[in-house]
């Protein structure tokens, strides 16, 4: 690996994700505890067990 190595975008785009979402939960935006389908607009996500 050196300076001319490349990656693809895809192995990085889930850490960067899991970085925003912290960044979110620490400025309170988010809750990571709460039911994702209350800030879904356009589509539900099914439970599979309650």
């Amino acid at each position: 690996m050196d300076e001319n190595t490349i990656f693809n975008f895809g192995s990085m785009a889930k850490p960067i994700s899991a970085m925003i979402a912290i960044k979110l939960v620490d400025k309170g935006v988010l809750k990571l505890d709460s039911d994702v389908n209350n800030d879904l607009l356009g589509w539900q996500i099914k439970m599979l067990w309650s």
